[in-house]
């Protein structure tokens, strides 16, 4: 017993950089009823139970790099999925702590948001399954050897962004859901469930927010919609040099789509500079991913 500090998540031998949030949830299914002669339940039953861990990075290239952008990440026995707590001492971190470890699931990318000026933030989830629907799906260690720390020293922030061929301009947040409906499965009143499924398929959504003017109709997204291709459709964060003093154009990300855009409102508030946003609903072309990364 004693004080812990959020650490780090490993995916097989992969060390995930710049973590700055941490969520192991168990998620227990508990179910009681309140029956006759009494106002209290009598009885309670632990159902179900669905851990999960969820968490936010900063290292968006080389944690998509693992994750893609359909959630394919999967794990299992021979690569697990562990989250670390670090013990505090003296409220120093220490080289040991607590590990959650995950034998089989996936892990999947839930959002991506950027702001004007903000660093670029990826949040992830880990989903996790039974392989006989008996067997925990989640095993904790106490005193465990935490692995070392990759240094969180790789950021990316706004750079442009392009729809259906046009370009939006003065963009100042973008907000990418990937849609991917993942979750699991049980049967037989078994308290673990034992599969991973994807039943409402992979959604992904991309809302961008603009300063500039005359976007809607003329040159620019028609009122019924404009069609959106991987080849005519980007948007590409720009990486910050390690040493944060400006950018290195060779490590910009480029995310492409395809989909359908639309003109979504234009807001303001008092004297302020007023603002639209344009949203991608995306769609499969028949042979590539909705989204795809570069």
């Amino acid at each position: 017993m004693g004080l812990q500090s959020a650490y780090t998540c490993k995916l097989g031998d992969t060390v995930l950089a710049g973590i700055t949030t941490l969520d192991s949830a168990t998620n227990p299914e508990v179910q009681s009823d309140v029956g006759i002669g009494s106002q209290f339940p009598q009885f309670a039953a632990v159902t179900g139970v669905k851990p999960r861990v969820l968490f936010q990075s900063r290292a968006i290239a080389s944690v998509l790099a693992v994750t893609g952008t359909t959630g394919s990440a999967a794990f299992s026995d021979l690569s697990k999925f562990v989250a670390y707590w670090a013990d505090l001492v003296d409220g120093v971190i220490s080289t040991a702590g607590t590990s959650y470890s995950m034998n089989r699931g996936v892990l999947v990318p839930r959002r991506l948001q950027c702001s004007h000026r903000q660093d670029a933030v990826l949040d992830l989830e880990a989903v996790s399954h039974s392989d006989d629907g008996a067997t925990d799906p989640l095993t904790v260690a106490t005193e465990a050897t935490l692995p070392a720390i990759i240094q969180d020293n790789v950021r990316h922030t706004l750079k442009s962004a392009t729809i259906g061929g046009i370009d939006l301009g003065c963009i100042t947040d973008v907000s990418i859901d990937f849609g991917i409906n993942v979750d699991t499965l049980g049967c037989k009143s078994d308290i673990f469930d034992k599969h991973i499924t994807k039943d409402q398929g992979i959604t992904s959504v991309i809302n961008i927010t603009t300063l500039e003017s005359g976007l809607l109709a003329g040159s620019g997204i028609p009122l019924k919609g404009k069609g959106a291709a991987h080849a005519d459709t980007s948007i590409v964060l720009r990486q910050r040099e390690t040493d944060g003093i400006g950018f290195s154009a060779a490590d910009d990300i480029e995310i492409t789509a395809h989909g359908l855009a639309t003109y979504q409102n234009r807001s303001g508030q008092g004297p302020a500079r007023a603002q639209s946003v344009i949203q991608v609903v995306c769609t499969w072309d028949g042979t590539n991913a909705p989204l795809l990364i570069t």
